[in-house]
């Protein structure tokens, strides 16, 4: 969320630099590509801390520990 803010404020930025020299531009954010991307990155977080967690599900706390 902080980098989709952060990014958004740097478009508008720039978005305000160049709207000064050309007239008639519009600032839209493209929320149905937004919602995609974070979806798929949300999912591929979640994939790869899930397989991890699954494997360290399976041993033992004791024998973990033994072996550090």
């Amino acid at each position: 969320m902080i980098g989709l803010g952060l990014g958004t404020w740097t478009a508008w930025n720039i978005f305000n630099s160049i709207s000064k020299e050309v007239e008639g531009l519009r600032f839209d954010i493209p929320w149905i590509n937004l919602i995609i991307i974070i979806l798929i990155t949300l999912f591929f977080a979640l994939l790869s801390s899930f397989w991890p967690a699954k494997q360290a599900s399976k041993i033992y706390p004791a024998e973990a520990l033994r072996h550090e």
